[in-house]
């Protein structure tokens, strides 16, 4: 099984191009000629995005639940043409979301071409756990209904979330209840510093939370102290949990060990939890990066998101 453990640095490198002969990134050569031309070559096609805004997948009480959807376009590529889906969730607190905040930046997975579809679900102060997870699975299975009108590969999919999202994320592949037969069929998950071990939190002297009946985690349980109630916060924990998960795809982890508001920490015990239980994943340890910071958004980071997706398309 592959266990991964990779200490990221991140560098803003400012390059002079007198004297030099080439220039690569990931998708793009370029190169002067004896004559002092300069030849560019784009190895891959970038995606212009058609922008689909607040589709209702699902209406739970009284309230219409959307996705943001972007679909890659372009005019060398045919219209009926399906691409990876990536089904996100945007981190929250399990709160309200706000569901643009990266749309911008997961507009770059569209244009490299993936179906990217945004997630809103019903806020933690009126749908306790596990109604984030019910949501998340029903516009997953949405998604898969409707490949055809927005042009999603169903034997593709990933789901990604970060923070509250990430915790969901995990949970899409985690069964609820002995019975649970909602889990979508994933091709594998990208976790963006998660909290795992709710119990645990307020534990690290790195950690902002107190786990009172009004901090996330209390509201997520239905507004009780999760120290008071350690088996619902077990049960509401993807440590605790994901050993349930008799088919749990491949994990990307990606924390920064300067993480204040969600300790380093709760990625690295799962990551050991993975590792102890012979699971397939990777764990990216973002040196001095907070809780959100810059480095989770740039391109190398989105290049290592993408060869990890890579890995385990069908």
């Amino acid at each position: 099984m592959r266990n991964i453990l990779i200490i990221l640095s991140f560098l803003v490198l400012f390059v002079s191009c007198s004297n030099t002969n080439t220039a690569n990134n990931s998708n793009v050569t370029i190169s002067t000629n004896e004559d002092g031309s300069i030849v560019f070559e784009q190895k891959d096609i970038v995606y212009n995005i058609e922008y689909k805004p607040n589709v209702v997948y699902a209406n739970k009480d009284n309230t219409d639940l959307t996705l943001q959807i972007m679909i890659p376009r372009s005019l060398f590529v045919d219209t009926n043409a399906k691409y990876p889906l990536i089904v996100y969730i945007q981190g929250s607190a399990w709160r309200k979301q706000d569901v643009y905040k990266n749309l911008v930046a997961l507009g770059d997975f569209a244009r490299r071409g993936y179906v990217v579809a945004i997630v809103e679900y019903r806020p933690s102060d009126t749908a306790v756990f596990p109604a984030q997870i019910e949501d998340t699975r029903d516009a997953i299975k949405f998604m898969i209904e409707n490949a055809d009108k927005y042009n999603a590969d169903t034997n593709n999919v990933f789901v990604w979330g970060d923070s509250s999202g990430g915790h969901t994320a995990l949970f899409t592949a985690i069964p609820l209840n002995d019975n649970d037969n909602t889990i979508p069929n994933i091709n594998a998950i990208i976790s963006y510093y998660p909290p795992t071990d709710l119990l645990e939190m307020r534990n690290d002297p790195l950690g902002s939370t107190t786990g009172d009946a009004e901090s996330p985690e209390g509201i997520l349980i239905g507004r009780k102290n999760v120290y008071d109630y350690p088996e619902e916060a077990k049960r509401i924990s993807p440590y605790y949990e994901i050993s349930k998960a008799a088919n749990l795809p491949p994990i990307f982890l990606a924390h920064g060990t300067g993480d204040k508001l969600v300790p380093f920490n709760q990625s690295k015990i799962l990551a050991d939890k993975l590792k102890e239980e012979n699971r397939v994943y990777e764990f990216y340890a973002v040196k001095d990066a907070d809780h959100s910071d810059w480095q989770f958004w740039t391109r190398d980071m989105f290049d290592l998101v993408e060869n990890f997706i890579n890995k385990y398309k069908k």
